[in-house]
């Protein structure tokens, strides 16, 4: 049982669980709240549209190892679990079960929340998984934009899913009220962009890490086709533009809460949790010289994603603070 959840990454499967549940429930549910207003999906609904993401995201994990064998075992021999604690056959099998319940899960909250088109999200994102594995990882950034772009999808799938509902079960409601749900679309949108840029900054470190498996098997990553210098600059680059992007929001919009007071807890987090950690993430990537090196630096890029993740629970506690919430 140990390796099955080491193959379907059960603490990342777990992760995406918490944040699209703290997205609910500390920016979605409080904005609503102020706003007069309440969450529309069914708890039960909700917990099958995040069944259905963690099934998808593990059946991706199981198919990318299966693929992946090769490359592995010349990278991480003592961690590859295909073809060793698993058979072929078992990871193939395994992927498609996954995939195909997550799908049909995906496709029923669709239908719930009243937007058919969302049902196509699911199948195409198992089938997006799985050419990723056999060709897109390969192919120089489009495998890493792939998988930012899937970590973006994490926080957002929850707010299309909600706003669906609320549109689809009290539309009159919002329209005689004039209210709208842009500051919930500005917030989400927000954590997704920190996971996908987040996510992208990792996906170099780790083919820094795997450049010689990836050069023995013609794969055309960052670091394979323009070396690892311009991969540490193109890290660099990304970390420095996401914390300039951090600190400009906060300064431009949040620094100062509705009560005239210095939101200074927001402002300590993420100097704490983020800022420092990143500055200390960006000397490692340039130090860094051996594959050990930058498997701690990928390790710190996990904390500071963390973090992120559990600033929604910063955010809950300003907006309870300050609009009274109970």
């Amino acid at each position: 049982m140990y390796n099955l959840f080491k193959l379907v990454r059960l603490n990342n499967l777990v992760m995406i669980a918490i944040t699209q549940y703290l997205v609910r429930f500390c920016i979605i549910a409080p904005i609503l709240t102020i706003k007069g207003l309440s969450l529309q999906m069914s708890e039960f609904w909700f917990a099958m549209l995040v069944l259905a993401t963690v099934l998808l995201a593990a059946g991706g994990y199981a198919i990318n190892d299966y693929f992946d064998t090769k490359t592995d075992s010349i990278n991480r021999p003592n961690r590859v679990l295909v073809g060793k604690a698993f058979t072929r056959q078992f990871a193939i099998k395994l992927h498609f079960v996954l995939s195909t319940i997550g799908s049909l899960l995906g496709i029923a909250a669709s239908f719930y929340v009243g937007v058919w088109q969302y049902a196509l999200i699911f199948p195409l994102v198992g089938g997006l998984l799985w050419l990723y594995s056999t060709t897109y990882k390969a192919q120089l950034l489009v495998g890493n934009l792939i998988i930012s772009l899937m970590a973006a999808m994490v926080p957002l799938i929850v707010l299309m899913f909600e706003v669906a509902r609320i549109t689809k079960t009290i539309l009159p409601v919002l329209q005689q009220n004039q209210i709208t749900l842009n500051a919930i679309a500005y917030w989400v949108v927000g954590f997704s962009f920190f996971a996908f840029i987040t996510t992208f900054i990792r996906e170099v470190v780790k083919d820094m890490e795997d450049f010689d498996g990836d050069a023995e098997t013609g794969r055309n990553t960052i670091p394979v086709a323009f070396g690892m210098t311009a991969a540490k600059v193109v890290a660099c680059i990304a970390a420095a533009v996401e914390v300039a992007a951090i600190y400009g929001i906060y300064f431009g919009y949040l620094s100062v809460l509705p009560t005239g007071e210095v939101d200074w807890l927001s402002l300590s987090y993420i100097t704490l949790t983020i800022a420092i950690p990143f500055a200390i993430l960006l000397f490692r990537i340039v130090k860094a010289k051996a594959p050990s090196h930058y498997r701690l630096t990928s390790l710190l890029i996990k904390l500071i994603m963390l973090a992120g993740v559990f600033y929604t629970v910063i955010f809950y506690v300003v907006l309870s603070n300050v609009y009274q919430l109970s």
